[in-house]
């Protein structure tokens, strides 16, 4: 089987596949990534103490950047953006500073048309671009997480409320329920020991107890929840039993009167 020797490829044959490796292919990949170390190098230059920061040097990387022929011959963006993004607040704040300080330098001591110009115009073209994006990025982020967590805590009151009605609801039965069976067991144990004016006096003040207090609870139940309590009103009902205990005393008074 003929092979093809020339030295830009290599072919291999495996379980009699042919596998090519372009020796250009892999220059190129190798010099684009010396690029991006470039790239990172002039970003790093910029995001050093803005008190100690020197133009100077930033311009030398920019011109080996611009010299180097030897492969693509444009601003990698995208390597900008990532250098950026991965700086702290603090390197950010020297990034921006510094990069000021070099167009004004630039601006000072270039001439308009200068390659070295143009590339620093470009550059902070797109740096300006990309802390735009960082700008909404995080005020979108903060808004996102500002409605996330109103939205968690609004669910978190609501479930509380829940909780509090559940168990509200729960007390009231538990207490109209064992209320009433320990009034009514109390009333019939002692009906033959007491008279009838002390025994319906008694009665009169424990419904009296027992029916406020159910309705307080059933109050307080339905206010956390925002509901109208209007109808929770007790007044005629409390009255009713006033009117009531002041007749059984005068009867009880009228009684003892009589037998003296």
């Amino acid at each position: 089987m003929s092979r093809n020797n020339d030295l830009g490829s290599l072919e291999k044959t495996t379980n009699g596949k042919d596998i090519s490796f372009n020796y250009d292919n892999s220059s190129k990949l190798s010099k684009i990534k010396e690029r991006k170390k470039s790239i990172s190098k002039l970003c790093k230059s910029l995001s050093k103490e803005y008190e100690t920061y020197k133009p100077e040097k930033t311009i030398n990387l920019i011109n080996s950047y611009i010299n180097d022929k030897s492969t693509i011959n444009r601003i990698l963006y995208h390597e900008v953006s990532n250098n950026i993004f991965s700086f702290d607040e603090n390197e950010k704040t020297n990034f921006f500073s510094n990069l000021e300080s070099l167009l004004e330098y630039t601006i000072t001591n270039l001439d308009e048309n200068n390659e070295t110009m143009l590339f620093v115009y470009k550059f902070y073209d797109h740096v300006q671009l990309a802390n735009t994006q960082i700008t909404v990025f995080n005020d979108t982020a903060k808004n996102l997480t500002s409605v996330s967590v109103d939205k968690l805590s609004n669910e978190v009151k609501n479930i509380e409320k829940d909780n509090i009605t559940i168990l509200g609801i729960f007390a009231a039965i538990l207490l109209a329920f064992v209320g009433g069976i320990t009034f009514s067991s109390s009333v019939l144990e002692n009906i033959d020991k007491v008279s009838i004016y002390r025994l319906t006096l008694v009665i009169d003040l424990l419904a009296f107890i027992l029916t406020n207090t159910i309705n307080i609870l059933l109050k307080f139940i339905l206010k956390i929840n925002n509901k109208d309590t209007n109808f929770l009103k007790l007044d005629q009902f409390n009255s009713a039993l006033f009117l009531i205990a002041v007749f059984i005393i005068f009867l009880y008074i009228n009684q003892n009167s009589v037998y003296m």
